[in-house]
């Protein structure tokens, strides 16, 4: 092969290894997916109110809540994502949360955040274990 073939040969597959990784980067970065924050409302007798923020986490969701706290004779409270929107729309429980301790609860779910975004999930944080039928606060995950 002559040296200005081998050249333009190499150049050439240099410029497709370079376009291929170009085309990579787009891809693997139109696929991800961005955080979201779900505000907290109190609910009926309740003055808590905090943000909940789903973090990506490949097919999974880290779900972290930040709550100003209840009464502490209140602690753990049980919190979980229902199917459903708050108020009388709120469903049965489909996943259940690491417990809410001192304002704050993290727990890694095996669901990504573009399942929860369906529109039809909240995150319902209840007043104690003793009295888990008493919602303090709830917050609707808004549809993509």
């Amino acid at each position: 092969m002559h040296r200005g073939r081998l050249i333009s040969t190499i150049a050439r597959h240099k410029v497709s290894l370079a376009v291929g990784l170009i085309l990579l980067i787009i891809v693997a970065c139109g696929n991800q997916e961005s955080q979201s924050v779900v505000p907290l409302v109190a609910q009926v007798g309740s003055e808590q109110t905090g943000t909940v923020t789903l973090i990506p986490r490949g097919l999974r969701t880290e779900v972290v809540l930040k709550v100003n706290p209840g009464s502490p004779e209140n602690d753990p409270q049980p919190v979980h994502i229902h199917f459903g929107n708050c108020g009388d729309g709120l469903g049965d429980v489909d996943v259940t949360l690491n417990d809410l301790a001192a304002g704050e609860s993290v727990t890694l779910v095996d669901l990504s955040v573009s399942k929860l975004r369906d529109g039809d999930h909240a995150i319902n944080l209840h007043k104690s274990y003793p009295e888990i039928r008493v919602y303090s606060a709830c917050g609707n995950i808004p549809k993509r």
